[in-house]
Order: structure tokens, then C-alpha cells, then sequence
């Protein structure tokens, strides 16, 4: 089917008279699904996954290209180290990492094939562009509306929590920043010590876009009470969080370990997707590169207030999709056990269990 007949056809669908029963241009939707190529098998950086959905084909019925999603499910893992030896987690961990702004961070590039031909070549970072182009295209109405759906924060992001901080300056100083050299924006509290800004202008400010993207994972340890909803007697289990694709954050033998599922909608990706419209068949194709890999974070000043990040290293080739928040303070307020010399290693995966 051509492209000007598949919008005749959704234009006159459109077009028809509707009720309250029959709000849809459509009489009917059905959904299809289709697993990836790999068996399961993925590379530590950089992956590939291949998705072949040839088979779908609705004899009495269209598919409609423009509604092709990729749901990617994810791990993150964390781990503090003292000298090879593995310490306690963080009380607050999860507030630890937190995945960028909206799930095509997690997307290198993307290749499609129809019909055997190919009509969109890979792109190195297309991630970059096709973040900047929704966001370009979203009006704050959209974005509140939406967010969740992509992965974002109702607010993108908020510079009054940017802090710089030079090799030379003093750490744990609030106006400086102790989140790391250079310049930082991985707050997302705000500090009690200075949260009447009487020290130095933005001084206190917190990143609320983290501190959103935070919220909306379920802390399931020992310490889930804080949220007054996960535990015995209360609203959620994690049965419920798994079978319901819940986000939720666990330890387990002191690792840290954050499970979700990204959806990606392909038409704010690949314009192909959006422009294709109806068909009986879907002969398609759709390989793509996911940013995996890991980082190492070492830390100086654990459970003090003066915690900071002094070097970061990574195993990223391309994008790395999480950010890694600043946690600083005594250990009972969150903070990093006394006595790491911090070496943190986290890694995103490919697979729900973990490990």
C-alpha cells in the first residue's frame, strides 16, 4: 500500500461519525510482539540486537508502522569497594543512578531494512539528535503529559544546581560543588545546611529533574518505610512491582541493583517509522546499538559531609545513558559507609535478572 493511500485510508477513519463507545479512527487494535534475535546473548559494550518482525501480517486487517515500539528491559548495577573488598551499600542507594533524561539516550544507532532494501543507514550518536528533536518539538503541556512515557522528568533539568569545582578547590564547600571536578549537575537534594541560601547565590539547590526521575523507583530494602508504600501490609510487594513492570531498586549481598523497562516509541527515532503508514505486511528489519558498558567512580571523604567524587572513569564508547548522584553525609542519613575508599563499578545490562 501506497503512503497517499494509507493516509486516504486513516483520513477517512478519521473522518467517521464517533460516540463515547466508539472514540477510536480505528474499529479495532491489536497488539503483536516480537522477541529479539539474540537469544539472549548481548555484548558488554555497545551492543547489538537485531529485531526481525517479517512475520507479522494481518490477512483482514493493517498494521499500523507508527505505533512499532522497542521495550528494552534494564539492569544497573552497583557496588562499593574498599580496596578490593566489597562494603555495605548506601542506606539512601537509591538515589544512586538514575537513568538520562528520556529512554533514547539509551539507542546508538539504529539500522532499517524493508523489503530487503535498506532505508535508513546507520548514524553514530542518533540519540543526540532525536533527543534534541522531541524535546525541540514538545510543548510544556506535552511534556507534562508525556513524560513518564519516555522517561522523563516533568522538568528537563535545573541549572541552579550546576556547581564547578577545580582540583584545587576545598572540598565538601557547597558553593564549589563536591560532586566531582569540572562542572557537575548530579545533585538532586538539596542540603539542609544551606537550605535557607545563606551562604552563596544557588547555594541549597537540588536537581529536581533527578530528584523526579528518583522518586519513581520503588525502594524495596530494609529502609522502603521512608516511602510508606512497599512493605508487608502495604500497597506493593515486589511480586506486584515484577509483575506489573515496575520499577523498583534492591540490594542483595550488597550490591545495588535497579531494574525497568525502557519504551522507546521508533517514529520519534526513525522518520521512516512515522512516514510508512498502513500495511498488510510488515517485511521489516531493525538492528540497533544500545549503549552498555560500565564506570568507576572513586569516592574521598565517606560519611562526612565533605563526601566528594574525585575521579570517574568509564568503559562507554559512545553515550553513557545513567548518571551517577552525588550521596554525601553521615552513613544514618543516607550517606557511604565510614571507612570506603570507594570504588564504585556499575554496569547497565540487557537483562532483568541481573547479576
Amino acid at each position: 500500500m501506497s503512503g497517499m493511500h494509507s493516509d486516504n485510508y486513516e483520513f477517512a477513519r478519521s473522518s467517521a461519525p464517533q460516540s463515547i463507545k466508539d472514540y477510536s479512527a480505528f474499529t479495532d487494535k491489536q497488539w503483536n510482539s516480537k522477541v529479539d534475535s539474540n537469544g539472549g546473548v548481548y555484548q558488554a559494550q555497545n551492543s547489538m540486537v537485531e529485531i526481525d518482525i517479517s512475520s507479522i501480517y494481518q490477512s483482514d486487517g493493517y498494521t499500523d508502522v507508527s505505533d512499532f515500539y522497542v521495550v528494552v528491559p534494564l539492569t544497573m548495577v552497583a557496588v562499593c569497594h574498599n580496596s578490593g573488598t566489597v562494603t555495605a551499600a548506601p542506606t539512601a542507594g537509591y538515589s544512586l543512578c538514575t537513568l538520562k533524561n528520556n529512554y533514547q539516550n539509551l539507542i546508538h544507532s539504529m539500522e532499517l531494512v524493508l523489503n530487503g532494501k535498506t532505508i535508513h543507514d546507520h548514524q553514530s550518536f542518533q540519540n543526540v539528535y532525536s533527543n534534541f528533536k522531541l524535546l525541540s518539538s514538545m510543548s510544556p503541556s506535552d511534556l507534562k503529559s508525556n513524560n513518564t512515557n519516555f522517561g522523563m522528568a516533568s522538568d528537563l533539568d535545573n541549572n541552579k544546581s550546576v556547581r564547578f569545582r577545580s582540583s584545587a578547590a576545598a572540598a565538601g564547600v557547597a558553593n564549589l560543588g563536591p560532586s566531582g571536578y569540572g562542572i557537575t549537575n548530579n545533585q538532586p537534594y538539596n542540603t539542609t545546611a544551606s537550605y535557607l541560601q545563606t551562604i552563596a547565590q544557588n547555594s541549597g539547590k537540588g536537581n529536581e529533574a533527578l530528584a523526579q526521575r528518583i522518586n519513581r523507583i520503588v525502594d524495596t530494602t530494609a529502609n522502603s518505610s521512608y516511602n510508606n508504600l512497599f512493605g508487608a501490609g502495604l500497597v506493593m510487594t515486589t511480586d506486584q512491582l515484577n509483575k506489573e513492570l515496575k520499577p523498583y531498586y534492591t540490594v542483595s549481598a550488597n550490591y545495588m541493583y535497579w531494574f525497568d523497562y525502557a519504551v522507546i516509541n521508533l517514529k520519534y527515532m526513525l522518520d521512516a517509522i512515522a512516514k510508512i503508514g498502513l500495511v498488510k505486511r510488515a517485511d521489516m528489519r531493525l538492528r540497533m546499538y544500545v549503549n552498555t558498558g560500565a564506570v568507576s567512580v572513586t569516592l574521598a571523604g565517606p560519611n562526612t559531609t565533605s563526601t566528594y567524587y574525585s575521579a570517574f572513569t568509564s568503559t562507554f564508547s559512545n553515550t553513557c545513558p545513567f548518571t551517577v548522584n552525588l550521596l554525601y553525609g553521615a552513613s544514618v542519613d543516607g550517606g557511604f559507609a565510614a571507612g570506603t575508599n570507594f570504588r564504585e563499578a556499575q554496569e547497565l545490562r540487557l537483562d532483568r535478572g541481573g547479576g
